[in-house]
């Protein structure tokens, strides 16, 4: 059982890394140009109204692109300084770029002006890499080189970012010919094996902040006969560590946790099987995930913020290599609503 498992899951990831390969081919940052009007866009979009934009990206020559964004996301759309956007490209417009694939992407952009504004935001992508690294049913990313400019009130201003772009839903759901479920969801309901991988992830990060149940940071999805949670951002993480993060209170549930880097896992009950194949897929995966995590160290500005890193993910090997630490820490949490 446990080796007909992981060899299916890791069939599974080659397979759908083969199929996203035209999509975002590299994991070399992708240049970008954007500019936009900082009062349209926190005054005339939301969920579903778009503005232009002027967004243009490096492929041997700049290439400008007509496109439009939007604001996006819950606590940093309102207390970032650098909003968190949707893009989309026209369909016919996209033709013939990279973007032809998928017209709408998530951009992701450092939250505050500050020193490690751009390495919290490296870390953040790291946990989608080490996602990637585990289940073959991940959103795709690509770092960025930005050079944003915003006007307000008649004044521009310019700044070069780290960012990183995100697969978008839709995208997912034709790679993997799934069906997003967008309502409440009885944790039962989920695959065993996938939601033990996600709440293992989130272990891992430190992250708190999610729910499969309320769909908070999560989103689901049919995929054959199984019903799959796919997680996204990552920033309240203790692997993030960002100056705002707080424990998460989802529901208002007050955890006995006081800071994120602290690790709580909450994943809900599974049978010891199916645990112990989980645990034995992240031991395997070990050596890919810490090639996931080498893969960024050259582009932190401080390599302190890197090891900082590094070593919290080490701490999670350690539990996880160590029977008596995953039994108390991990096994005999599991919840029962």
């Amino acid at each position: 059982m446990e080796r007909r498992l992981l060899s299916r899951l890791v069939l599974l990831w080659l397979f759908f890394t083969c199929l996203a390969s035209a999509q975002f081919e590299t994991q070399n940052p992708l240049p970008i140009k954007l500019g936009y009007s900082v009062k349209e866009l926190l005054e005339e979009s939301n969920d579903s109204t778009y503005i232009r934009c002027q967004f243009s990206y490096l492929d041997e020559a700049w290439m400008n692109v007509e496109a439009e964004i939007r604001v996006r996301g819950g606590f940093r759309r309102t207390y970032c300084f650098f909003t968190p956007l949707k893009l989309k490209i026209p369909k016919e417009k996209a033709v013939g770029t990279i973007f032809e694939e998928s017209p709408k992407t998530k951009l992701v952009l450092p939250c505050l002006k500050s020193k490690k504004a751009d390495d919290n935001l490296l870390k953040e992508l790291m946990a989608y890499r080490i996602f990637e690294a585990l289940s073959p049913y991940h959103f795709k990313t690509r770092l960025l080189e930005v050079e944003l400019e915003r006007t307000r009130k008649n004044k521009s201003e310019t700044f070069k970012l780290m960012g990183f772009m995100i697969q978008d839903d839709e995208s997912f759901s034709r790679m993997n010919n799934a069906r997003e479920i967008e309502r409440f969801m009885d944790y039962q309901a989920l695959d065993q094996s996938y939601r033990v991988i996600n709440a293992l992830f989130q272990y891992m990060i430190g992250n708190t902040d999610f729910s499969t149940v309320y769909l908070h940071n999560e989103k689901i999805f049919y995929i054959g006969d199984m019903i799959v949670p796919v997680p996204y951002d990552f920033d309240m993480s203790g692997l993030v560590d960002a100056s705002y993060a707080v424990v998460s209170q989802v529901r208002n549930e007050v955890l006995p946790i006081d800071h994120v880097t602290k690790r709580l896992y909450r994943g809900f009950e599974a049978d010891q099987r199916t645990l112990e194949e989980i645990r034995t897929l992240f031991l395997q995966k070990e050596n890919e995930v810490f090639a996931a995590i080498e893969s960024l160290e050259s582009y932190f500005q401080d390599p302190k913020e890197y090891d900082l890193a590094r070593t919290y993910i080490e701490g999670f090997y350690d539990i996880l290599h160590d029977d008596k630490k995953f039994r108390k820490r991990i096994a005999e949490k599991g919840r029962k609503k």
